[in-house]
């Protein structure tokens, strides 16, 4: 499932979320009505040591993807992606239904690899969401299940996993409680094996992730430009705020480039098993909206980086 996480991302990844005629799950409290983006190119590169490159795009290019944007959410995307020296095409599309994410389909080399669908109630609460993901080594696919009950002010989740799409063994189950802007305060799972695990979350004013705090252990905490986050824009758009933060749960370094209304300006952890090094770089158009942003991350000798632009109409 991590795979499937760090995939999902990427996408919108993280990612990978707002608009006039939004979903009600969308809250915001930026004058969005005028902004109209039409296409997004996500690149990331690697680099085995930073300290003899310059750490720009004279690195490895591991992954190219251009998204197309219809009413600022994405409805295709194109590109490649490089595993192991292999590079693979890279393609897909998203449906809608009533303004609504429903499916989701990857492929690589024009074959599926990933189809997520989404279901609702009639209020348009999600209520269960599938994976099917496609497992090179066993040449099969993985099939995954989430079942959401909501309640007043808590959302209850179900995990499953099944090997052939017919009988679904639980894994674990969540507790998960979002305050009034869908922001998720309170994450706590508890799996087959009787591992409890909580991950808890402020925000500041504008909705912006002040801090997460994951199975009391790893402390992550951010600051905040003044910059708009167009990722977080397009995200909370394509899949809704609430979809987000309860199919999200753990996140990481970079979790809040889903769903923040302003970009990142620092990151701090107490993760000492793994020391990270974050240079965050914004560049925006006349309506404050990020139009090129530049994440670069080194852990050791080793480092990555990650390039999106943004074309607007």
């Amino acid at each position: 499932m991590k795979k499937l996480i760090l995939l999902l991302m990427g996408l919108l990844i993280g990612l990978l979320i707002f608009q006039s005629c939004s979903s009600d799950d969308n809250q915001n409290t930026v004058d969005d009505s005028n902004v109209n983006i039409s296409k997004w190119i996500n690149k990331k590169y690697t680099f085995s040591d930073y300290l003899t490159g310059n750490y720009d795009e004279s690195g490895i290019l591991t992954d190219s993807i251009e998204y197309t944007i219809v009413n600022n959410k994405i409805t295709a995307f194109s590109g490649f992606t490089n595993i192991n020296d292999v590079a693979k095409s890279v393609n897909g599309n998203i449906s809608y239904s009533n303004n609504k994410i429903t499916q989701y389909e990857r492929y690589k080399n024009n074959q599926l690899v990933l189809k997520l669908n989404y279901q609702y109630d009639s209020s348009g609460e999600l209520i269960e969401y599938k994976c099917s993901d496609w497992v090179t080594s066993s040449q099969e696919f993985e099939y995954f299940k989430s079942e959401f009950t909501h309640t007043t002010d808590t959302v209850f989740s179900k995990f499953f996993k099944s090997s052939n799409d017919i009988q679904y063994d639980l894994k674990s189950t969540s507790k998960i409680v979002l305050d009034e802007n869908n922001n998720r305060l309170y994450n706590e799972v508890l799996s087959e094996s009787g591992f409890t695990g909580i991950i808890t979350s402020t925000y500041d004013s504008s909705n912006n992730m002040n801090s997460n705090n994951i199975y009391t252990n790893v402390v992550y905490n951010f600051t905040y430009s003044d910059v708009l986050n167009t990722e977080g824009f397009i995200s909370n758009n394509t899949f809704g705020k609430k979809v987000n933060m309860l199919l999200f749960g753990e996140g990481s370094g970079f979790s809040p480039k889903r769903t923040s209304t302003n970009e990142i300006e620092s990151v701090s952890s107490n993760n000492v098993a793994n020391t990270y090094e974050y240079m965050l770089e914004n560049e925006s158009n006349q309506n404050n909206y990020s139009i090129r942003t530049s994440y670069k991350e080194k852990s050791g000798l080793a480092g990555r980086l990650e390039i999106s632009e943004f074309e607007f109409e």
